[in-house]
This record gives C-alpha cells, sequence and structure tokens, in this order.
C-alpha cells in the first residue's frame, strides 16, 4: 500500500516532467539551517499513490486555466499532503506572501481564501477546492471510488477492499 521512496519521487518526478510548476526546488545547506524553505521542496507529495489521478487532474486544469488567458503559471507550490482523509494542496502565486491561504476542517473540507488579486488567481482557488473535494471520495491507496474512515484512529479515505486490508493488518498487530 505505501510507496517506497524511489516510487514516491517516480511520482513526483512524472508530474514535475508534466507540469514543470511542480518541479521541486534544490535547498541549500543556509535555507536548512535557517528552516527558510517550502515543505513541498523538502518533503514532496505526502500523499498516496491512488491520489496520483486527483493531482494530474488538478495540474491539467490549472495548465488549462493559465493558457485561457495565456499568462504563464505563477504559482509556488508549498505543500502537498493529506489531511482529514482529502487532499491539501496548498500553493501562492509568486510574489504575494506565502501566508495561510485555507483553514482545514474535520469533515468539511477547507475555507480558502484567494491568495491573489485577479480573476486568474480566483479561478485556480475554486479549481483547487474542486480536486480536493473529490479526494474525499477517492481512495488514497488504489484511486477506486472511496469513502472517509474514521474508526482507524486517524481520519483516511479507502475504498473497501483498502479499508478491508488496513483493518485486517491492525487486528494482527493487536495480536503481536
Amino acid at each position: 500500500m505505501r510507496r517506497n521512496r524511489r516510487e514516491k519521487r517516480q511520482f513526483e518526478l512524472s508530474l514535475e516532467q508534466e507540469f514543470p510548476f511542480m518541479r521541486q526546488k534544490e535547498i541549500s545547506d543556509d535555507q536548512w539551517e535557517k528552516g527558510s524553505y517550502s515543505l513541498y521542496d523538502a518533503y514532496g507529495c505526502a500523499v498516496g499513490e491512488g491520489w496520483y489521478s486527483i493531482l494530474r487532474g488538478l495540474c491539467l486544469d490549472v495548465t488549462k486555466a493559465y493558457k485561457a488567458v495565456d499568462k504563464p503559471i505563477d504559482l509556488v507550490i508549498s505543500q502537498v499532503k493529506e489531511k482529514f482523509g482529502s487532499l491539501r494542496f496548498y500553493y501562492h502565486p509568486v510574489g504575494h506572501d506565502p501566508g495561510i491561504h485555507a483553514f482545514d476542517f474535520l469533515g468539511s473540507g477547507t475555507l480558502r481564501i484567494s491568495p491573489g488579486k485577479t480573476d486568474l488567481h480566483s479561478k485556480i482557488s475554486e479549481i483547487v477546492s474542486k480536486w480536493e473535494d473529490l479526494s474525499g471520495s477517492t481512495c488514497e491507496s488504489c484511486g477506486a471510488s472511496g469513502e472517509l474512515r474514521k474508526d482507524l484512529g486517524w481520519v483516511k479515505t479507502y475504498c473497501d477492499s483498502c479499508y478491508a486490508e488496513v483493518i485486517s493488518k491492525k487486528e494482527g498487530e493487536k495480536q503481536k
């Protein structure tokens, strides 16, 4: 169910090749020491491979929105992760403060504050919200139709099959 480091990097590289704005930046020693780097650059996509199609769809829609207005993509990716069983895609436009642009809630998604002043940035905010919402019904592990599972000690979105596998593994660990 979980990818190893090499598979995770393959996943990220395929996104980077198709969507250059998803490219992770190198972090210098000085940036590490000062803590002045994005979580995305440090840790990449902290989601299961079942959401690859979700991330790819999000990136395609973002690319189309920028092409429709004939502008280069000006997004800086801050973090890509799972939280409360759904995708969280944090970003800001170049030149904008990378401060808080979203508040996450269990069960009711994200309240997103559009980080830009333009219609395009508002459109990007809508696109991100759409795909984050879709992730809440897509198994993070395999990509099949899923649902939020709240009885595991944490909240995750799993299909019935992956959920049964997690429950079985959890029960096996209890018996040890």
